[in-house]
């Protein structure tokens, strides 16, 4: 962990056309915000494109996102983490290899 990033400090919450180098910038922004407001973030999807296998498209999620699915016949259900959450971040590769946000939003 770095010791210069102090548990005051507070990122920015993510906004419609912030930029990003890569795919990993992205995520690691994501990841460093969530922490900073008290979430566990997932990699919901991604995509890659056909001909260059590159990844072009990603969704990134509170762990909590959505609402599990449970089946009828479970013997032994657990509960589940999925309670909801719509905190996400969307983004998307451009031409240029930047990587801008679409959408985000959602509160825990």
């Amino acid at each position: 962990m770095d010791s210069s990033i102090g548990t005051s400090d507070v990122i920015s919450a993510p906004h419609p056309d912030m930029e990003f180098e890569s795919h990993e910038d992205a995520y690691s922004y994501y990841k460093e915000y969530a922490k900073s407001v008290g979430f566990g973030t997932a990699k919901l999807s991604s995509r890659r494109s056909r001909v260059s296998k590159e990844f072009i498209d990603a969704k990134f999620t509170c762990i909590r996102y959505g609402n599990k699915q449970q089946s009828d016949d479970a013997i032994n259900p657990r509960p589940s983490p999925k309670i909801g959450c719509k905190a996400s971040m969307h983004v998307k590769r451009r031409q240029d290899g930047k990587w801008l946000m679409l959408e985000g939003g959602g509160r825990i």
